[in-house]
């Protein structure tokens, strides 16, 4: 069709959809957010708790045509080792991941994988595209953290108002990379 669905969300929001699809519910519910715009925008209904009576979100179940997750590093079969974030958002490129009909890793580099930080097996993946610094200016920890100094002085003018297709030009499409 050649379009793409843009929704906004909450990081709690998009989640519980993530969690919901993973696990085969066409909603989750969820106790916050029930009086926000977001939920509205989104079209969510509210629920009862049939043990409390509780009102809580129908959180819907997302599911994905493709997902392009970006990896520490991946075999040539597909089986990759993702980046771990210290916080509640630990899993959620493996959810994202798994509510995709269409899975491609952009690993920084392939290669033997330790068995024990694989969150992605070979069956889960499609496609596996080596992309050295391919989460720059962002982090990929533990190989680097964000360029604040670029996003700063760089990206950010670029984004509002500035010269943006150059930035893209010289920073993305170019063949030498950041």
């Amino acid at each position: 069709e050649g379009t793409i669905d843009v929704h906004e969300y909450s990081e709690w929001l998009i989640t519980a959809g993530y969690r919901a699809a993973n696990m085969g519910l066409p909603y989750l519910p969820w106790l916050t957010s029930r009086h926000t715009d977001i939920g509205r925008e989104l079209g969510l209904k509210e629920v009862e708790c049939p043990f409390t009576g509780t009102p809580l979100l129908a959180v819907r179940a997302i599911e994905l045509d493709v997902a392009v997750i970006h990896a520490v590093r991946c075999d040539a079969a597909g089986n990759a080792e993702l980046a771990l974030p210290l916080d509640h958002m630990y899993d959620v490129d493996a959810l994202i991941a798994r509510c995709a009909s269409t899975v491609i890793v952009c690993a920084e580099e392939i290669g033997p994988v330790d068995a024990n930080r694989v969150q992605l097996v070979a069956r889960e993946v499609d496609a596996v595209v080596e992309a050295p610094r391919g989460a720059w200016p962002g982090a990929m920890r533990p190989l680097y953290e964000v360029d604040r100094a670029h996003v700063t002085e760089t990206y950010l003018p670029a984004a509002s108002g500035g010269d943006f297709a150059g930035y893209l030009e010289r920073y993305v499409f170019s063949e030498a990379g950041p």
